[in-house]
């Protein structure tokens, strides 16, 4: 039942690909037939609500500029999406060389 919760109350700040992204990860990384809490992302998780964390700082950090919440979402997703370009483009709805351009743009590593 917690996992529901977890899914219930998580404000997704994206569209339902963000969800089935989630429960995608959740079915991979689940060792069994069921999904526990602890194959959901860390940030769908109690205690670990995106609310009051942006690309791992603390809302105390806040606020930031618009070009470092940018490169932020972009790290994150980069990570969440192991490094992955085109799923990476599609959760942030922007085209492939779009990403392309900004990775290069932050000079964000790609893991």
């Amino acid at each position: 039942m917690m996992k529901i919760r977890s899914l219930l109350s998580y404000h997704y700040p994206g569209n339902i690909r963000q969800l089935s992204n989630i429960l995608e990860h959740a079915a991979i990384m689940a060792d069994g037939d069921e999904i526990e809490l602890e194959d959901l992302p860390q940030g769908v998780r109690p205690g670990g609500n995106r609310a009051d964390r942006v690309g791992g700082r603390e809302k105390a950090d806040l606020p930031i500029s618009l070009k470092e919440a940018e490169r932020l979402a972009i790290e994150d997703a980069l990570h969440y999406n192991g490094g992955r370009r085109k799923q990476t483009a599609e959760i942030l709805g922007i085209g492939e060389k779009g990403l392309f351009n900004k990775i290069k743009e932050y000079h964000i590593d790609v893991p």
